[in-house]
């Protein structure tokens, strides 16, 4: 194999493995959205609101 595309494979899986680490850390420090439903007035208009429906 040639001496250059080592070096090229080596120095892409390098950077690939710290892009994976980098977006692993920023993706498990990310808090989660909150789930719970809107009050009534902040969703009224929305077809799929349960506060919307009569």
């Amino acid at each position: 194999m040639n001496p250059n595309l080592k070096i090229f494979i080596t120095i892409f899986r390098y950077i690939s493995a710290v892009a994976g680490r980098v977006t692993a850390v920023m993706h498990a420090s990310h808090k989660p959205t909150r789930t719970t439903a809107p009050s009534s007035p902040a969703c009224s208009g929305w077809p799929s609101c349960s506060a919307a429906s009569p």
